[in-house]
């Protein structure tokens, strides 16, 4: 009746004592994220309600949702997603931010004599951020093979799980003697 897609969300596959399948966290994680969506995207359109531009808040509303279901569109057709990736892509924007935010500490008097309007020294700090959060993201996944020396000692492996995993206990410690 349901496509299979669907009726793989809560198919019980290979459970260790009951415990939730990845599909129906990931089911889980879906629905929270959308709820929200929907919660910022109702309080856009009450904002913008509040100022009668009506028109605006529903073309808002109607563009956060199209892109979070886009989000969540990429994110299911995206299969193999590697932590590398993710790992440099979320450190390279940290990396990103924080550069930005002490260029931006040296560049200020410069940035205000030369930006009188506060709306053109906004830009002007969104660009320095967005440019070295991009050389920090494009640097590290260009470099994530080396990744690991940047975090030593951290090293992502796949545990056995089953009655594999256990090691035989010798018969003298089994007896009791």
């Amino acid at each position: 009746m349901l496509p299979k897609t669907f009726r793989d969300w809560f198919h019980p596959s290979s459970t260790i004592s009951g415990a939730p399948t990845p599909n129906f966290l990931m089911l889980v994680v879906r629905g929270v994220f959308i709820a929200l969506a929907i919660g910022i995207a109702t309080g856009s359109l009450l904002y913008f309600d509040d100022r009668q531009q009506l028109g605006i808040g529903w073309l808002t509303f109607s563009m956060l949702l199209a892109l979070s279901i886009f989000v969540i569109v990429a994110d299911t057709l995206a299969r193999n997603k590697q932590i590398t990736t993710i790992s440099a892509i979320f450190f390279g924007l940290l990396m990103g931010f924080l550069l930005g935010h002490l260029v931006l500490l040296a560049l200020e008097p410069i940035l205000k004599t030369y930006f009188a309007d506060q709306r053109l020294l906004d830009i002007a700090r969104l660009f320095i951020t967005v440019l070295s959060c991009y050389m920090s993201v494009s640097m590290l996944i260009q470099t994530k093979d080396e990744f690991r020396f940047i975090i030593p000692y951290v090293e992502f492996s796949k545990q056995l799980k089953g009655p594999g995993r256990w090691c035989s206990i010798p018969a003298s410690l089994s007896t009791g003697e």
